[in-house]
């Protein structure tokens, strides 16, 4: 007996059957389930008033340390399959993605979310911390190296529509510094603008704390 295709086989068969229960539990969910029943524009704006005005906070984690658990921060979204068809792109279409440079940029990589979930992004808000008088010329250099290739990968982005760079300082320096905030929103809209085409993207430099 070929034990390959033995084993091929009865993995064959699990799947058909996981399917045949997820296609069970789908029916039932559409027969029983009162959200379900409701017409696909009533649920679309329950979907909106519950999933939107949030600021999902980007930040890298390495999950290979002991002790890091990746959380689920969705659950209504995997509710069901249908559910999760009808939601899947709102948390980013709907919501603020914020983060330090390097976090968005690893985020934006691919590897969290499918291309479909990250083009659906339209709003982005970079954490810039500016270096310090004490910081080695070659922090800097990454410092401004990373903003500058998040602003292009944020260009191409189909609908990106508002980017905020929220500068790490306070109030009143952030006042005193009129020539910084100038010189980095002028940065930022020149950079975005060669990438986007000339498609508009709001752009506004702020205080972060």
């Amino acid at each position: 007996m070929d034990t390959t295709n033995a084993i091929d086989g009865a993995l064959d068969g699990q799947d058909l059957s996981v399917n045949h229960m997820n296609t069970k539990i789908s029916s039932r969910n559409q027969k029983v389930s009162p959200l379900l029943h409701l017409p696909a524009e009533l649920r679309n704006k329950i979907y909106e008033y519950v999933l939107s005005d949030y600021k999902i906070q980007v930040e890298y984690v390495d999950t290979s340390v002991k002790g890091c658990v990746a959380k689920n921060f969705l659950s209504l979204t995997t509710t069901c399959r249908q559910v999760l068809q009808e939601t899947q792109l709102l948390p980013t279409s709907l919501n603020v993605i914020e983060g330090y440079s390097q976090d968005l940029l690893i985020f934006l990589a691919g590897d969290v979310l499918d291309n479909t979930r990250l083009e659906a992004i339209t709003k982005i808000s970079i954490i810039f911390k500016f270096p310090g008088f004490y910081d080695p010329p070659e922090y800097h250099g990454a410092v401004k190296s990373q903003l500058r290739d998040l602003l292009q990968k944020l260009g191409g982005m189909p609908n990106i529509s508002r980017v905020t760079i929220g500068c790490q300082m306070t109030a009143e320096e952030f006042e005193k510094r009129a020539g910084m905030r100038s010189g980095l929103l002028a940065h930022a809209q020149s950079v975005l603008g060669e990438q986007s085409g000339g498609k508009q993207i709001d752009v506004a430099v702020v205080c972060a704390l």
